[in-house]
Parts: structure tokens; C-alpha cells; sequence
């Protein structure tokens, strides 16, 4: 079997910024194909360092997904099945709680109420933002939650309250290209044929201010940073409209772009890996603890003189909510 190595150097004391984009399918990122020029941000950095061509989500849905990017563990071990009904329990190691004992600022701003307080992702973090007071409620049935911009602003106005000597750990968690597609009118006019298009352009935007001011700050060179998806969308693939009930590539296949600090010669990395890899892998890279070490079921996909990546490597997914909500089998 073919495996990658990646051997990246640590970088200790640098920062890390994670970017989680909900609901975000691989193939409508330029840097994962697509021609319909929608992530010109997101490709710039895959253009400098890391992406991972088959990253599979551990869930099609939002909590159980973070909770195991956070952790490194699977579903099956943090215990957090489905939004909503389950929080994360106190035994369970953040990679938030590691950089806050290494001294770090830390910091998240969600935009949904599913990633709330009380769900327990907010262990470790100095400041957990998730204010929705300006959120959108549209129908009945639909989640409070905030546009991008909004929570992008609260994590900039955050940063520059930091000392430019202290490194961060930042979350910017970015909700806008889940149903119901809503883009701000400057995007729904620039790709009117495609309003989910047009959310995945506008959360791209948000990133690629972020990155911006990154660089206002002097705080780039000296960052982590990476995007990476919660779960994708069917977009009536399987006759699933969106996402949640089915085990497809469509909602499990999710875009992983990891930029250590400086940039490096572009890297793409083919063997299948998984959202519990992204805590062993950022905490690997920055020299820090491993959260849940002894348990971990993620690896660490950089390391000095790297082990390989491999290709033959179970990963394991799940579909908890059919069976929660609807009395439906679950699947694995």
C-alpha cells in the first residue's frame, strides 16, 4: 500500500485557529475541484500547506462531529450521539483545556444553537461566545443561529484585546451554508444559480477576513491554521435533501485544509482520514499534549519524521439521529 508522510517541524508557542464550516461539501471548493469560484480564501491556504483529499466525518450532524474533532475520540467513546440531547462529559479532554494549560488564550464564537453552552464544548475556553441575540429565525422548525460576519467580528474584537506575545487558541465556528440558504444579497447576486454556492462564497469571505487580519496583527506567520467541515449536504443525493439521516459521501466526505505557520510547499494527502485526527494532529504539530492520549482514536497526521498515513486504516462514522428522532434504525 502506498502511504504519505508528512514530516512538518513543531512549532511550539505558535497559534491555532480552527475554522469549522458547517454543512460544507468538499467538492464545491475550488481546491477540491470545483470551477464554480466560490473559495478563493480557502484555496489560498490549501495552496500553502495541507489538504486532506478524503477526510471523513465521524457524523452527519453538527455536535457529535465537534465533539470528536475536539476530543479525538469517536462518538462511541465521548458518548455525544446527536444534537441536543447529550453534552460532553467532564471526563473527556478538550484540545481547549490542553493550550489553556499551556498558557494559552483561548476562545470560541459558534453560530448555531446547536454548539450552545450547556452541550460542554466550551471546557477550556476562556471566552465561549455563542451570543445568538441577533439571530436569524426563520420558520418554526429552524435553529437560532448568527451570520458569519457577526461571529467573525466578535473573534477579531476578541484577538485584539490579546497581548501580540501571547499565543491563541481560536475557534471560529461559521453556520451560514446550512439550510435554509440564506446568502447576504452581494453573494446571492455574484452566484444567483446557486444559493448554496453562495453561502459556502460568503462563509469564505468571513474566512479569508479573518486571515486578514491575522496579518494586521503580525500574528500569521506564527499560526496554525485550519478549515475544516462538520459534516457536507445531499443535496437531494440518495433522495436526502440535506443531511443528518443518511451515510453518504455527501455528508461524510468534508474538506480539511491545514496551513502550518510560515506556509509550506502544497501537500495533498490521499489515504482517508478522520475528523478525530484533528486534535492528535494540531496538538502534535504545536507540541502540546495529546487530549485523551491513552484513548485517543485519532492520529496525528504531521510529526517530526513522520509516521506514514495509512491507507488501509478503518475510520468509523455513525447516524445516530434517524433513530433519536424518528424511531428509524441508526446506521454505522
Amino acid at each position: 500500500t502506498r502511504r504519505s508522510r508528512v514530516a512538518v517541524t513543531t512549532y511550539e508557542d505558535a497559534s491555532v485557529v480552527v475554522v469549522t464550516l458547517d454543512t460544507t461539501r468538499s467538492d464545491r471548493l475550488g481546491c477540491y475541484g470545483s470551477t464554480a469560484g466560490l473559495t478563493p480564501n480557502i484555496d489560498a491556504l490549501a495552496d500553502e500547506g495541507i489538504l486532506f483529499e478524503q477526510a471523513q466525518a465521524v457524523a452527519p450532524v453538527t455536535l457529535p462531529s465537534h465533539a470528536s474533532m475536539f476530543t479525538g475520540l469517536y462518538p462511541t467513546h465521548h458518548g455525544v450521539r446527536n444534537n441536543g440531547m447529550f453534552s460532553l462529559g467532564d471526563e473527556f479532554e478538550t484540545l481547549a483545556q490542553v493550550f489553556s494549560n499551556m498558557g494559552y488564550a483561548t476562545a470560541a464564537f459558534v453560530s448555531a444553537q446547536v454548539l450552545v453552552k450547556q452541550y460542554g464544548l466550551d471546557k477550556g475556553f476562556d471566552v465561549y461566545d455563542d451570543d445568538l441575540s441577533q439571530s436569524l429565525k426563520i420558520g418554526r422548525a429552524m435553529v437560532p443561529s448568527r451570520r458569519g460576519n457577526l461571529s467573525r467580528e466578535a473573534a477579531v474584537k476578541w484577538l485584539d484585546s490579546i497581548s501580540p506575545d501571547q499565543p491563541v487558541f481560536l475557534w471560529l465556528h461559521l453556520y451560514d451554508p446550512h439550510a435554509p440558504y440564506d446568502p447576504p444579497p452581494e453573494f446571492r447576486d455574484q452566484f444567483p444559480s446557486d444559493v448554496y454556492g453562495a453561502e459556502i462564497a460568503f462563509a469564505d469571505d468571513q474566512v479569508g477576513q479573518l486571515v486578514e487580519e491575522l496579518k494586521r496583527t503580525g500574528r500569521y506567520e506564527n499560526t496554525v491554521f485550519t478549515v475544516i467541515a462538520d459534516h457536507g449536504e445531499s443535496l437531494g443525493e440518495h433522495g436526502e435533501q440535506t443531511h443528518a439521516i443518511l451515510l453518504h459521501q455527501g455528508t461524510i466526505h468534508v474538506p480539511w485544509i491545514l496551513r502550518p505557520p510560515g506556509g509550506i510547499r502544497p501537500t495533498r494527502i490521499a489515504e482517508p482520514v478522520s475528523g478525530v485526527d484533528l486534535a492528535p494532529t494540531i496538538a502534535t504539530l504545536t507540541g502540546v499534549a495529546i487530549p485523551n492520549s491513552d484513548a485517543s482514536d485519532g492520529r496525528a497526521l504531521t510529526a517530526r519524521g513522520a509516521g506514514s498515513i495509512e491507507a488501509n486504516r478503518d475510520l468509523y462514522f455513525e447516524a445516530m439521529l434517524p433513530m433519536y428522532q424518528y424511531g428509524w434504525s441508526s446506521l454505522r
